[in-house]
């Protein structure tokens, strides 16, 4: 899958002549670049071309250094850094960094702050509007002040900015990344401020979704009794984080609640409101626009007892978008005798997935709703008053100045309230959302996550453990820890408030500041376990705990993956690193199994794969479609492409007359929600197709989707396109979505199942360590070390990703120099 020196990059480079270039994550721009620089053969795109076996200077020298660094690099080209003391160490992070992915980590950090149009032009300003309306610049400077309280994490952050700029000082036309020869513009100083916005901007990947909007429309339109049952709290099929057999020993601190309104009232009023404005909430969009499922991510830690070696396994892999350059960088920290290795975000110091000498440590996106929305009534079109606590008070504002490439500046007066910044008004619309309406965001709050980083990095135990997540606030996140004395525990950590029942769930009148979020719920509080009896602890981004929980909470979980890890991990002993690292490769499609139960229970008097499902001369094919696939979702089988197209045709038929008649966004439930529950619910209204004269019911909608989905995939048969990874087209992308410097993808898995891959997401970062005396740790990222696609190591690992094979991650000693590809010394 690597580039081979110079071929892959000439043709690029000749394709891009014929492209439109667009860029920025998923969102689409086009802009062509100056080609006369960018084709100048003594310091344009062809200087970028990097041999397998090129390499940087033996040694070099960099400024402010205080003592000597060596690094050691290994075959895959990644770095080992051995410094003398913190300071040395951050500085030469930011500064080989910044050498493998200044123009990553400066498109990140401009997307964060609402600067593309600088790059870009004018395609760019709806998404720069949004983003500095979402307070992403003022989020970063609070957290920023947080971060240079303390002189650990300044002293991080401090000397990584002064690395990074070594390298940008250092750059030279020659050497210049090739985004900015495309592009046709130059790298600016990196300052503080950009980390802080890198970590706003994986809050934001991470907290920013939201169903307020989806779920206050479903209400409006079906009622309490329908909305339960799309969306219930807590179904009955759960396994949650923290087991169902846990008792809280704590009561629960509550808000006071005497002088609300019921949010049942908050929302008529609004919806009321809305009405007599003529102003309908919000305007038509598209239901089957929501994503099949958002970011997710798999991890858990086994006990000992469990295992074949007594000592503990850890295991993690988020599920982020895949791109290239990839959003994980892989080092290796050493100071003071303590190493830590694993995956670090390029643009912020520490390693923040990883393991160290002592423990190990991963994440899962803990799915809590943490965004309430609310609706603002100004007084008039000026917007300079709005109404709350039975008065007129001035809105605060402030001007946006956006620069422009190749056009004028434009400005965007941004209003804040007590509810939070304005994002949506006459300045600023976005299908499907209300009009006026401001936003409260946790990762707005002031908070220091680069504290957590620094102590999970140097932890030896489950106290350090402890500390280091009671200074993590955003993005709320699930943690779970092994150690070397035996110790599993997993933490869900972030800042919660605390809530009246449905708070926040729903579109708010923000009329009252009674409903302002009060109290957060304590650290000690927050859903956790160590050494639970079962001997494992695991999340996969489904509910953290059961009803009995003291707090309320809400958020948009998916059950199918934690179902699945669970029930493994229970059956399991003599668990080892491979049979680990097969769970996290596990294919098996859970969905389709209870799908096909339910439909049984349909026809009970029918045998899946009779004459009522039978496909026209492929008799073989439904015979394997109903009874001998083994449900696995494996790259050619045509199985999981004919159950997905069903699943979809099915839930078109049973909700597409409803929500196209509500005009309104409202969201699908989830899949687990449908086919566990709805399915065989009786009484389930949106069964029946409001169009039509007769009562349908649930077997005639199964049958009636299986004859379309027969027709759908004839269609695709003809195309050659019924493989299921031909079907799901995954494509790793370069940033900027130029094809030529993308890689599509063949390999297994599906969006529900543990190997979770999807279209553009899927492990962005697979690992597993074993905490024995002497660490076992593997992992994989899909990409390589290098942002060059110029660069064998810009796409390396791809196919050991591909086709589910694992590096050894050693921890290297300073003095390993046989065993590294390459060692470079760093001198004043």
């Amino acid at each position: 899958m690597a580039r081979q020196k110079y071929s892959n990059l000439k043709i690029a480079l000749s394709a891009f002549t014929t492209l439109t270039l667009v860029v920025l994550l998923s969102r689409s721009w086009g802009e062509f670049p100056a080609m006369g620089n960018l084709l100048e053969p003594f310091h344009g795109c062809w200087q970028n071309a990097e041999n397998k076996s090129d390499f940087w200077e033996d040694t070099d020298q960099l400024p402010y250094l205080k003592e000597p660094v060596k690094v050691l690099y290994d075959d895959n080209r990644t770095p080992h850094i051995f410094a003398q003391n913190e300071a040395d160490l951050y500085y030469v992070q930011g500064y080989i960094t910044a050498r493998d992915r200044l123009w990553q980590m400066e498109l990140q950090t401009h997307a964060a702050a609402g600067r593309v149009s600088e790059i870009l032009g004018a395609k760019a300003i709806p998404f720069d509007k949004k983003q500095r309306r979402k307070g992403m610049v003022l989020a970063a400077q609070r957290s920023l002040v947080e971060i240079n309280k303390e002189p650990v994490t300044k002293q991080m952050i401090d000397n990584y900015a002064f690395g990074v700029n070594a390298y940008i000082n250092s750059i030279t036309a020659k050497t210049l990344p090739l985004e900015y020869k495309l592009l046709n513009y130059q790298p600016e100083p990196w300052t503080n401020l950009k980390t802080a916005l890198l970590l706003k901007l994986m809050a934001d990947d991470l907290s920013g979704y939201s169903n307020d909007v989806a779920y206050t429309n479903a209400l409006q339109t079906f009622g309490q009794l329908t909305f339960d049952k799309l969306y219930p709290d807590f179904p009955s099929y759960i396994s949650p984080i923290i087991p169902t057999e846990t008792t809280f020993d704590f009561k629960g601190d509550k808000n006071d609640t005497s002088s609300v309104l019921p949010t049942s009232t908050i929302i008529a009023s609004l919806l009321s409101n809305k009405k007599k404005q003529n102003d309908p909430l919000p305007n038509k969009v598209d239901w089957s626009t929501k994503p099949e499922m958002p970011v997710g991510s798999n991890n858990w830690a086994v006990s000992g007892s469990k295992t074949r070696s007594g000592y503990p396994i850890l295991c993690g892999d988020p599920h982020l978008k895949l791109s290239l350059p990839s959003i994980w960088y892989e080092i290796q920290l050493s100071v003071k005798g303590k190493s830590g290795r694993g995956a670090s975000l390029p643009g912020a110091p520490g390693v923040i997935i990883g393991f160290n000498d002592s423990c190990a440590w991963s994440m899962t996106n803990a799915e809590r709703d943490v965004r309430d929305f609310y609706k603002i009534t100004f007084k008039d079109a000026s917007q300079k008053e709005y109404w709350i606590d039975g008065a007129w008070q001035p809105t605060p504002f402030q001007i946006e100045t956006l620069k422009v490439k190749n056009s004028s500046e434009i400005y965007d007066t941004v209003y804040s309230t007590k509810f939070g910044l304005v994002v949506y008004d006459k300045g600023f619309k976005e299908a499907g959302m209300p009009n006026n309406t401001a936003i409260s965001w946790t990762a707005q709050l002031p908070s220091n996550e680069l504290a957590t980083i620094y102590l999970l990095d140097k932890a030896n135990n489950y106290n350090d453990y402890k500390i280091a997540l009671s200074w993590y606030q955003s993005p709320a996140q699930n943690f779970v820890f092994a150690c070397k004395n035996k110790d599993i525990a997993i933490w869900e950590q972030g800042r919660f408030p605390i809530k009246f029942k449905n708070q926040g769930k729903f579109v708010q009148e923000g009329n009252s500041s009674k409903i302002l979020w009060g109290k957060f719920i304590p650290f000690e509080e927050n859903p956790h376990i160590l050494n639970p009896d079962r001997g494992f602890v695991s999340s996969a981004n489904q509910q953290p705990t059961d009803s009995t929980y003291p707090y309320y909470y809400y958020g948009d979980y998916y059950e199918y993956r934690s179902l699945r890890i669970n029930e493994e991990l229970s059956k399991q002993s003599r668990i080892s690193i491979a049979s680990m690292k097969r769970l996290q490769q596990d294919d098996w499609n859970y969905w389709v199994a209870d799908f096909k139960t339910q439909i049984q229970c349909l026809f009970p008097n029918a045998s899946l794969g009779n004459t009522i499902f039978q496909l026209p001369n492929q008799s073989d094919f439904t015979d394997h479609l109903f009874r001998k696939w083994n449900l696995k979702n494996t790259a050619s089988n045509p199985y999981t492409v004919f159950y997905r197209i069903w699943y979809d045709e099915l839930t078109h038929l049973v909700f597409d007359d409803e929500f196209t008649k509500a005009k309104i966004r409202i969201d699908l439930p989830n899949r687990d929600v449908f086919i566990k529950s709805l399915m065989l619910d009786s009484t389930f209204v949106l069964t029946d197709n409001i169009t039509t004269a007769k009562q349908e019911t649930m077997q005639e909608l199964v049958l009636e989707s299986f004859k379309r989905t027969r027709i759908a995939y004839d269609s695709l048969k003809q195309k050659n396109l019924t493989g299921w990874a031909q079907f799901r087209h995954t494509v790793i992308a370069h940033l900027a979505k130029l094809d030529a410097f993308s890689v599509p993808v063949f390999g297994n898995g599906e969006g529900n199942s543990i190997n979770a891959v999807t279209s553009d997401h899927g492990p962005s970062w697979r690992m597993v360590v074993e905490l024995t005396p002497e660490t076992e740790a593997y992992g994989i990222f899909p990409g390589g070390a290098s942002g060059n696609p110029g660069s064998y190591y810009y796409d390396n690992r791809i196919k050991t990703w591909e086709q589910g094979e694992y590096d050894h991650l050693k921890i290297f000693k300073i003095s390993d120099d046989q065993k590294a590809l390459a060692v470079q010394y760093f001198k004043k």
